[in-house]
């Protein structure tokens, strides 16, 4: 009986090892949360796919404006021709001090005060960072519930 347990237990151990998941698939998209949006920024143009405070959509205040941002730290809108500078930095994630959770990447946004600009004009907390096409934000303060996201 012992004999057949253990000849059991090995061709069931043997066959849970020999499944593997294929490493021949495409690579899925990259995802970060955490990480610096830097490179993912300074790739292409950039447009409003949602804004939203609270319950209210407030996405089409920036329809057909399109953001440019630059490796030096700065950043074009371009909506009709006309074009607005500014700057935008990012600071990556993952900064752990005694025991606590690592912090998040955090993106900052000044393209000044003139509206509809001034409500992007902020620092937000990068949730996700799709390398492909989208970066997710979050106001850093919660309370607002202030949302963001760009897409390519």
């Amino acid at each position: 009986m012992k004999t057949l347990l253990l000849a059991a237990s090995l061709i069931l151990t043997t066959a849970l090892a020999s499944c593997k998941k294929s490493d021949d698939a495409a690579p899925a998209t990259t995802t970060t949360t955490a990480d610096d949006v830097k490179p993912v920024l300074t790739t292409g143009t950039w447009s409003v796919s949602l804004y939203r405070q609270r319950t209210e959509i407030k996405t089409a205040d920036y329809s057909g404006i399109t953001f440019t941002f630059l490796a030096d730290g700065t950043l074009t809108a371009t909506e009709k021709g006309k074009t607005i500078r500014g700057t935008w930095t990012s600071t990556p994630g993952g900064v752990t001090y005694y025991g606590a959770a690592p912090s998040v990447a955090t993106l900052t946004i000044n393209l000044g005060k003139d509206k509809p600009y001034d409500r992007i004009s902020q620092s937000w907390n990068v949730n996700a960072a799709t390398v492909a096409s989208n970066i997710k934000l979050d106001y850093k303060e919660p309370a607002d519930d202030e949302h963001l996201e760009l897409v390519r």
